[in-house]
């Protein structure tokens, strides 16, 4: 990157020395993003730091993530082998690092964090941290409890430079806080207050929109960065900026949506159950999209399971790798070995398959290998969109309720209209009668009236549903043919359902099928989830309506897939099912089909 592609402050960010701390108030459109990259190809290029030991990218979101790692792609060089997570992917790869043989697998996302935090703050600093002379930590405006602990943990410990952004205006994970958290406030403070001291800079001009109420939405940031915002003075601005937006219908905006060349576009809406049903809506009107998956769902796409669909053994060498793929193949090598280096970080010339295998059944994936949507059409709820842009964003009205918490609200909203960078729009909200979360499971529901009785008609269905611990295989296929087919056959957006099976394992048992053939099965947890919610004698025995989410490569049982001829890496392909699935019970428990 040349300096005339930065504006003067810009330009001050990117060109800072290592040992900098600086925090950087970034409003949606300045750049901050690019400004990002630009600082990091600065510490590589002009600085000389280490690409693999020295320098570290962390953020609060997946999307946030998987943007920054296309903008760094671009820049070529060593910027494309710079470590970037969440911090949740760098808790696991700190205790991955330290106690390679220790119970951590067991543990969730928030349990992993707090461990970190702690092995962090003891003494010798874990060996992957020892060499880092600068830290970029994106997103500190959505942080709360233990990452918010983490990355404080990380500025009191390291004595290396720092370059942090963030935005007041855009906190909307405050939910996720319990009491005694920081509040965004707290830790922008904390952040001023350390030692080393930080200098605070900001990024004013918008580059991103040229939606006609820019300068209307830039206001509406500017007042909820104030230290004495007036919430319901700016919801009234919200409400008056929301009314003079063009109001289309979805059938209508059918044609823009499918029409080659118009760019990313996005659907949002305030929860994910309405994204659920809108995702239906969009199905039945042609339109295909991508729905947008939670932030700690991690997912290796298929290309790792067809590059390694030939192999029988658990290390591979680059040559080998080469031969092995299909003679069809228009896979690009030297990206393939990149994409599998990141997972298998050893020098030398092959790649050890077991490594990537166990990499990946601990969630351990790195967010450069992390598979994101696959159409230009996304439908999401504005906290998942958090960090993305779209040319053009459709928003689904929502009319606050008595109980919302206005400056929250205020919050959401100014990030759905700045997710913008040319065309805004609002939707007619999809209907919302019955929809409800399971309070046992978190899993939307629409409940209403059937056969007399109060019942759940459709029911939240998850990719993550579809087990990973044993290759998919049938009466008709066996597991390398249903591999086959599942890799040649099956993409995302096509219609699946889920069928009780009658198979021996305890619970209620689904198989996957698509077109007919079974490509899988649910995992034992969706038994659980099902018997919660339905109690164990009134199961359903379809769950229709359901499309591919994505084909995804999984790491399960390595004896079941030397046995099915998979090879001894225990590498394959999974297809997940997801959305709002209609529940069909059969005649034969008194329920109408």
């Amino acid at each position: 990157m040349a300096d005339d592609d930065f504006t003067p402050e810009q330009l001050h960010v990117v060109g800072l020395p290592p040992q900098a701390r600086a925090l950087v108030v970034a409003p949606a459109g300045t750049g901050k993003t690019h400004v990002l990259a630009g600082r990091l190809a600065s510490l590589l290029e002009h600085h000389g730091l280490d690409p693999g030991d020295e320098v570290l990218v962390l953020s609060f979101s997946r999307a946030a993530v998987a943007e920054l790692r296309r903008r760094v792609a671009s820049l070529g060089g060593d910027a494309a082998y710079v470590g970037s997570a969440t911090f949740d992917s760098f808790a696991s790869r700190v205790l991955a690092s330290e106690f390679p043989d220790s119970d951590w697998l067991s543990k969730g996302y928030d349990e992993r964090v707090e461990a970190a935090v702690e092995r962090i703050t003891s003494d010798p600093l874990p060996g992957m941290l020892r060499l880092a002379r600068h830290i970029l930590v994106d997103e500190i405006q959505d942080l709360a409890g233990r990452r918010a602990a983490l990355v404080l943990t990380l500025i009191n410990r390291l004595d290396c430079g720092f370059t942090v952004f963030g935005d007041p205006a855009q906190a909307i994970y405050g939910y996720q806080s319990v009491a005694g958290d920081l509040s965004t406030a707290e830790l922008f403070d904390a952040i001023r207050a350390a030692d080393p001291v930080f200098n605070e800079l900001t990024l004013s001009e918008d580059f991103r929109s040229t939606v006609p109420a820019k300068e209307e939405i830039a206001e509406i940031g500017k007042a909820l960065r104030c230290p004495d915002p007036h919430p319901q003075v700016i919801a009234d601005e919200i409400r008056s900026v929301s009314l003079r937006l063009p109001f289309v219908e979805l059938a209508a905006a059918r044609r823009m949506l499918t029409k080659p060349g118009r760019g990313p576009s996005a659907i949002l809406s305030r929860t994910n159950g309405e994204a659920l049903r809108l995702s239906r809506h969009l199905f039945d009107l042609g339109v295909n999209h991508s729905l947008q998956r939670r932030g700690e769902d991690k997912a290796v796409g298929s290309w790792l399971a067809r590059a390694v669909a030939n192999v029988s053994t658990s290390k591979v060498s680059a040559a080998g790798l080469r031969d092995a793929l299909p003679p069809e193949s228009d896979e690009d090598f030297s990206r393939l070995s990149l994409q599998m280096r990141r997972l298998d970080p050893s020098r030398g010339d092959g790649f050890d398959l077991a490594r990537i295998a166990n990499r990946i059944r601990s969630g351990d994936v790195p967010e450069e290998v992390n598979e994101g949507a696959a159409t230009d059409v996304v439908v999401s709820t504005i906290h998942r969109a958090k960090g993305l842009e779209f040319d053009r964003v459709y928003l689904c009205e929502w009319e606050a309720r008595p109980d919302d918490d206005v400056d929250e609200e205020n919050r959401l909203r100014y990030v759905a209209m700045t997710r913008a960078k040319r065309e805004l729009f609002q939707v007619r909200r999809v209907d919302r009668s019955g929809l409800t979360v399971d309070p046992r499971t978190g899993r939307w529901l629409r409940r209403g009236f059937g056969s007399s009785r109060w019942r759940v008609h459709e029911l939240e269905v998850l990719g993550s549903d579809a087990d990973r611990t044993y290759p998919a295989r049938s009466a008709e296929m066996d597991e390398r043919q249903t591999q086959e087919y599942i890799l040649t056959s099956v993409s995302p957006g096509d219609s699946v359902e889920l069928l009780r099976s009658d198979g021996q394992e305890p619970g209620p048992q689904f198989v996957i099928a698509h077109a007919g053939r079974i490509v899988g099965a649910t995992a034992p947890e969706f038994a659980e989830i099902l018997v919660a919610i339905f109690g164990e004698h009134r199961l359903p025995t379809a769950l229709r309506d359901l499309r591919v989410e994505l084909v995804d490569t999984v790491a399960g049982d390595a004896r079941a897939a030397v046995r099915g001829g998979l090879g001894a890496h225990g590498l394959w392909a999974r297809v997940r099912p997801a959305g709002l699935a209609s529940v069909g019970f059969s005649s034969t428990v008194g329920e109408e089909t």
